[in-house]
């Protein structure tokens, strides 16, 4: 089975409603942030996993991954841009794992963890390694139902890197502009 490498964030799984659009003096400065360097560290990078009697198959993780940290940009107080580095938080992130495992074709386990590392200026900042894991009833077997549990588990990955680089932007993202 051949897996997609789009992400859709799953509806239950939101980013903050904070609006940066607010007028006058609650207007709230945009994090901005790049998207850096994704690697896929894991010993096959073309699989991610089996499911009943099908081998899941990736058909680009790497962009997988580039696209759930790009939705980052659905929390209104983080700006996700290309723009140049100097100010700009970057974070490049390296996937350690990700794959569905079944038990008996009746249920399944899904495991995504994702390493993440801030920079800025060319400064490191730190790094955190991030767990997302999806669980449930194997219904139909099917290529849908499978790629939601991934992207359910990256969506987890996703939030809590959202809460991270606003602590990274500090007072650019969350006081008033100046």
């Amino acid at each position: 089975m051949m897996l997609s490498s789009d992400y859709t964030p799953s509806s239950h799984l939101g980013r903050s409603s904070h609006s940066s659009k607010d007028t006058g003096a609650n207007k709230v400065a945009p994090c901005h942030v790049r998207i850096g360097d994704i690697h896929d560290l894991r010993d096959d990078n073309l699989t991610m996993g089996a499911y009943g009697d099908f081998l899941l198959r990736a058909v680009d993780s790497v962009a997988w991954v580039r696209a759930g940290l790009q939705s980052l940009s659905q929390d209104s107080r983080v700006l996700v841009e290309d723009g140049p580095p100097d100010s700009t938080l970057v974070l490049n992130a390296d996937l350690l794992k990700a794959y569905v495992m079944d038990s008996a074709q009746e249920a399944r386990a899904t495991n995504v963890v994702v390493r993440v590392h801030f920079s800025r200026q060319g400064v490191a900042l730190g790094e955190k390694t991030y767990r997302g894991a999806d669980a449930g009833l194997n219904w139909t077997g099917s290529k849908g139902e499978t790629q939601s549990s991934l992207n359910k588990a990256l969506g987890q990955i996703i939030d809590a890197v959202d809460g991270d680089v606003l602590g990274y932007c500090g007072s650019k993202a969350i006081q008033r502009a100046q």
